[in-house]
C-alpha cells in the first residue's frame, strides 16, 4: 500500500507539473509548480489569527487564487458553449485548477484538481490540505487528501477502472477539551489508504461480468509527549486485502439475476506497552433477484453473510489495559442475512415496505477485560428481525397542492446472549418500534419547504457491565424549514415542542448480575432542541 500511495502521488506530481510548464512564469513570480502547491512550515506567523498553541502548524502559501493553463492551440468554441481554460496537448485535453475554499471563521482550506481526457482513458485527481481550530474547543488540527479515478475502456465490450486515495488527518487535542486540566496535549493522527481495480465485462447480451481486487491500509494513534525524549502511545493499525467476482443475468426484460462472491482478509494489530495482533479471514456469498412486476412495482430478494469492519475503537480499549497475555474477545460482528423488499403505488401514494431477517452471526457488547475495565466483546446473535414501511401521499386530492403526508414505521426485534449472564435478550440499545409521521408544504418558486413532524418511540435499553440506561417511551411533536438551492439543503429543525424522553441510569455496585442498585439518577427530558443542518444528498 505505501508503494500504491507513493504512485498515486507520483503520477499525479507527474502531470500536474507537465501541465503547468506550458505557460512560462513571469521572472517576478514564484514557479509555477510552486503556486499550485500547499506548504506548512514552523513559524507561528498564523497565531494571532487562529490562536494556535505553540506547538501547533501554521500555515503559508504563495497568494495564488486560481492556477488555469491557456490553450496551445486555441479553439473557437461552438456558438452557446460554455468556454473553459484547457490545454490541448495533441488534441487531448488536460485542464488543472486551484481554488481555495470559503474560510470558515479559524479555518484554511485549498483544493487543486487536475482533470485528464483521451479518447480511451480519463482520469480525476484532486488534492487537498486545511488547517484550523475548532471554534468550540481548543483543538487545532490538519487534514489533507488525494484522490485518483482512472478509466479505461481500450478493449471492445470490457471497462477497467483504478480508483485510490489516501487521507491523513492530525489534531493536537488540549486537556482541556476533554475535560482534563493539567494534563499533557494529545496528538491524535489517523491515515488511510485505499486502492481498487474493477473490470466490467459484457461478453453477451443481457449477460455482465465484474471481478477486481482492493486493498486498504489505516493506522491509528493516539500519543501523549511525556517528555523531550519520551512518549506514551496506543497504536491501532489495520491492513485488508480481498478479491471480488460478480455476475449479472437479465434472462428477461421484467427479471434480473445476480451471484458473486468476496474473499476478504483483513488484519489488525495494536500496540500500548505491548504488541498484539489479529487476523479475520471471510467468504461472502450473496444472490439476489429482481422482478419489475409493472413500470410502478418492483419486488427484490437477497441473500448474502454480511461481515462488518474491525471496530478500532474496541481494539484501543484493549490497547489502554495492555496485559500481556489477554485473549481479545472481540471481532468483527457478522451474520446470514435474508432481504426482501418491494415498492410500488398504491393510488396516489408511493408506498415502500421490507423485511430483513439476520441469524445465525455475533454482536458486540460490553463485558470485564482481564484487568477490571470494561471493553467490547463478541457475543452470539441468535436471531435479529426488522421491517420497515414507508409511505408518501400527496395531497393535491383534497385540495392542498404541493403538499405530502409522509408516514414511516419500524419494528425490531433481536435475541442475543447477555455476555454477563449468559441469558438471551434484546441488543443493547435497541428501538422496537417507532412511528414518523409528517405534514410537508412545497414552495418550488421559492425553492423553500416547510412541515410539522410527530414522532412516538418505544423506550430503549442499553446495557454496560456496571450500569443500565432506560430513555423512556414518548411522542414528539416538532417543526422544520428547509431551503433547497440545487442539490444542497439548509434546514432548520425544532424538536420537542411538544414531549421529550427522559433518561434514567441504573447504577449496580459490582456489575449488572449483582443486582444491587445503590443508585438511581434520573435526567429530565431536555426541551426543545433547535439544529440548523446544511447537507448534500448523496
Amino acid at each position: 500500500m505505501r508503494f500504491g500511495r507513493a504512485w498515486l502521488v507520483g503520477l499525479t506530481g507527474f502531470l500536474a507539473v507537465s501541465a503547468l510548464a506550458a505557460e512560462p512564469a513571469p521572472d517576478d513570480a514564484p514557479p509555477a509548480w510552486l503556486a499550485a502547491a500547499e506548504t506548512l512550515d514552523a513559524a507561528a506567523n498564523l497565531s494571532g489569527v487562529l490562536a494556535l498553541q505553540p506547538y501547533a502548524f501554521s500555515w503559508s502559501r504563495w497568494l495564488s487564487p486560481k492556477v488555469t493553463v491557456k490553450p496551445l492551440n486555441p479553439v473557437k468554441p461552438a456558438k452557446g458553449a460554455v468556454s473553459r481554460a484547457s490545454a490541448d496537448i495533441r488534441g487531448r485535453a488536460v485542464s488543472l485548477g486551484v481554488a481555495q475554499s470559503k474560510s470558515e471563521a479559524r479555518a484554511l482550506a485549498e483544493t487543486a484538481k487536475l482533470k485528464l481526457d483521451l479518447p480511451d482513458l480519463s482520469m480525476d485527481a484532486a488534492l487537498s490540505a486545511g488547517i484550523g481550530k475548532d471554534t468550540d474547543k481548543a483543538d487545532v488540527w490538519h487534514r489533507r487528501g488525494l484522490a485518483v479515478n482512472m478509466k479505461w475502456s481500450g478493449v471492445p465490450k470490457t471497462e477497467m477502472a483504478l480508483t485510490g486515495a489516501s487521507d491523513f488527518s492530525l489534531t493536537y487535542r488540549d486537556p482541556s477539551s476533554i475535560g482534563v486540566s493539567g494534563g499533557k496535549p494529545h496528538v491524535l493522527s489517523s491515515g488511510k489508504d485505499t486502492a481498487n481495480f474493477t473490470a466490467n465485462v459484457a461478453p453477451l447480451s443481457g449477460v455482465s461480468l465484474e471481478f477486481g481486487a482492493a486493498g486498504s491500509e489505516e493506522v491509528a494513534k493516539d500519543s501523549t509527549a511525556e517528555s523531550r525524549s519520551a512518549e506514551i502511545a496506543s497504536i491501532v493499525e489495520t491492513q485488508g486485502q480481498e478479491v471480488f467476482a460478480n455476475a449479472a443475468w437479465k434472462p428477461l426484460p421484467w427479471i434480473s439475476l445476480d451471484a458473486g462472491t468476496r474473499e476478504r482478509s483483513t488484519a489488525i494489530a495494536w500496540r500500548a506497552k505491548n504488541v498484539k495482533s489479529d487476523t479475520v479471514r471471510s467468504m461472502e456469498p450473496h444472490a439476489a433477484m429482481t422482478l419489475d412486476l409493472s413500470s410502478e412495482t418492483q419486488v427484490s430478494a437477497s441473500l448474502e453473510r454480511t461481515p462488518a469492519t474491525y471496530n478500532t475503537g474496541a481494539y484501543v480499549a484493549y490497547a489502554s489495559t495492555a496485559l500481556v497475555n489477554e485473549k481479545v474477545p472481540v471481532k468483527p460482528d457478522y451474520a446470514w442475512q435474508f432481504k426482501t423488499k418491494i415498492k410500488g403505488k398504491i393510488g396516489p401514494a408511493d408506498v415502500t415496505a421490507a423485511y430483513t431477517s439476520s441469524y445465525d452471526g455475533s454482536v458486540t457488547e460490553y463485558d470485564f477485560a482481564r484487568s477490571g475495565t470494561q471493553a467490547p466483546v463478541s457475543t452470539p446473535l441468535e436471531t435479529k428481525d426488522e421491517a420497515n414501511i414507508s409511505l408518501s401521499l400527496p395531497l393535491h386530492g383534497l385540495g392542498f397542492t404541493d403538499t405530502s403526508l409522509i408516514g414511516n414505521a419500524e419494528w425490531r426485534e433481536s435475541r442475543v446472549r447477555d455476555p454477563l449472564s449468559g441469558e438471551y435478550r434484546r441488543a443493547s440499545g435497541e428501538v422496537p418500534a417507532k412511528l414518523t409521521l409528517k405534514l410537508e408544504r412545497k414552495l418550488p418558486r421559492q425553492m423553500m419547504l416547510m412541515g410539522l413532524s410527530g414522532e412516538i418511540e418505544d423506550s430503549q435499553v442499553s446495557y454496560q457491565t456496571k450500569q443500565v440506561s432506560e430513555v423512556a417511551a414518548n411522542g414528539r411533536i416538532g417543526a422544520y424549514f428547509a431551503y433547497v438551492p440545487g442539490p444542497y439543503e439548509l434546514r432548520l429543525a425544532m424538536d420537542g415542542l411538544v414531549g421529550t424522553q427522559g433518561t434514567t441510569d441504573y447504577v449496580y455496585r459490582e456489575s449488572r448480575i449483582s443486582r444491587e442498585i445503590p443508585s438511581v439518577v434520573e435526567h429530565p427530558a431536555p426541551g426543545p432542541t433547535v439544529k440548523l443542518t446544511l447537507r448534500r444528498p448523496m
